[in-house]
């Protein structure tokens, strides 16, 4: 059995959960083989990067959703993976406003832009923590803490991202709230429709 996948022994933590949340462990990759951990990076940067300019692409179609989907992958890997994967994100996300939106790294919306990651970080560290919700979702209570918590994860963020954006003067004051409220349903829409009980 593959050891990185393993679940420790639930019976060893003391922590504290939510109401009726599981007593499990979170999933821990960082374990796995250093060759598995590279070939991880490497899909995952090169699907980030696929799914960053399909998500910008798409934006310009007529009729089509506002929805970005890089959030959803970042969210399962540090959900299942853990913070041990940070550093690819970032890496990511960077090479992503080079290669697809040519912002220099210094911008605001280039290396100061990683903040809008913080609130999903405190959002998975509550999921894995205390709540330790099932990366599976195979419950229904599973699937509500994870919409609910980073829905609203998903408020703070689009703030700090409409400053980033502001910061570079890509939009105008008076677009602001209305770039906030995009950013947001961008962010929120693949939730609802990607996650239900017991698919996976």
């Amino acid at each position: 059995m593959n050891g990185a996948l393993m679940i420790p022994n639930s019976k060893s933590s003391a922590t504290p959960s939510c109401p009726g949340g599981s007593s499990r462990e979170p999933l821990n990759w960082s374990r796995a083989p250093w060759y598995k951990q590279l070939l991880l990076a490497v899909i995952f940067l090169a699907t980030f990067l696929l799914l960053d300019r399909s998500s910008a692409v798409s934006q310009a179609w007529a009729g089509a959703p506002t929805w970005y989907l890089p959030v959803g992958l970042a969210l399962a890997l540090l959900l299942c993976g853990g913070m041990w994967y940070l550093p690819l994100l970032f890496i990511s996300t960077l090479l992503a406003a080079l290669v697809n939106y040519h912002r220099p790294i210094l911008s605001w919306c280039g290396v100061p832009g990683l903040t809008v990651y913080i609130p999903y970080i405190a959002g998975v560290i509550i999921l894995r923590g205390r709540c330790r919700i099932d990366p599976k979702l195979g419950k229904v209570q599973d699937v509500a803490r994870f919409a609910l918590t980073l829905l609203a994860a998903a408020i703070p963020s689009a703030g700090i991202g409409t400053l980033t954006l502001l910061g570079d003067n890509l939009i105008s004051r008076s677009d602001a709230l209305k770039t906030a409220i995009n950013w947001w349903s961008s962010d929120a829409i693949w939730r609802p429709s990607s996650v239900s009980p017991g698919q996976r």
